[in-house]
């Protein structure tokens, strides 16, 4: 009879332990329903960081570090973190912490979308999808109204945000190309050379690999009358 009484209740002690950690997950999923990416900053910066607390305990316990839900909303959160910084400190932000939220984000979703049930794949992409969509359509705004830097930023973000579910977008680089070399064309015309080079340079930081905007700060450096720079980038 103790013997009987002893397994029970360390099978009692054990599934309370599991709900424990499993309710870190449940936790963190429900604050994040209350988060709302066009909503108050400092009252969603409550919510992530509280959000993160959790899902940080359930994503190193053995119980529920291979959970595919706590993946999901692990990936959502650490994305919503770099969300809610970029709009506190209005785009500018800690690199280094802005890019081991992103690691862990991306990390996350991946291991969602390689569950072979696919069981949340809909709710990942939903996720990012969504932010694309909006990010993509600021672009096209701006770049009608002709404010390309502005419509550059947004189809480069529009980018490196499709890129959360490992994927190009290629639409939003050749938008970002197109809005980069207008752009560099209004600095020019204005002859603001300066502003011009920071903005090209920061754009080709970005996409290294993108020989339209390598172009339009060979042109920038010619117009500059910037021999050495123009012959460095011509390379």
């Amino acid at each position: 009879m103790k013997k009987q009484l002893l397994l029970a209740g360390l099978s009692l002690v054990l599934s309370t332990a599991a709900f424990a950690q499993k309710k870190n997950v449940t936790d963190a999923i429900l604050l994040m329903r209350k988060y709302n990416p066009i909503g108050d900053i400092a009252a969603n910066k409550k919510i992530v960081t509280e959000a993160m607390s959790f899902i940080d305990l359930a994503a190193v316990n053995p119980e529920t570090a291979e959970d595919f839900k706590m993946h999901l909303c692990r990936a959502q959160v650490y994305y919503s973190l770099i969300e809610v910084n970029a709009m506190e400190n209005k785009g500018v932000s800690d690199a280094a912490t802005t890019q081991k939220w992103k690691e862990t984000s991306v990390a996350s979703f991946k291991k969602v979308l390689e569950d072979p049930k696919k069981t949340y794949k809909t709710d990942a992409e939903n996720f990012i999808n969504i932010r694309v969509e909006m990010l993509f359509n600021l672009g096209i705004t701006a770049y009608n109204e002709k404010k390309y830097t502005d419509a550059a930023k947004a189809f480069l973000k529009a980018s490196e945000v499709k890129s959360y579910l490992g994927e190009t977008f290629k639409d939003a680089e050749v938008n970002t190309s197109l809005a980069v070399n207008y752009a560099v064309e209004d600095f020019l015309a204005a002859k603001k050379y300066d502003e011009a080079l920071a903005f090209a340079t920061s754009m080709s930081d970005a996409m290294p690999q993108n020989i339209d905007i390598l172009i339009s700060i060979v042109n920038i450096n010619l117009q500059k009358g910037d021999v050495a720079a123009t012959e460095t980038y011509i390379n």
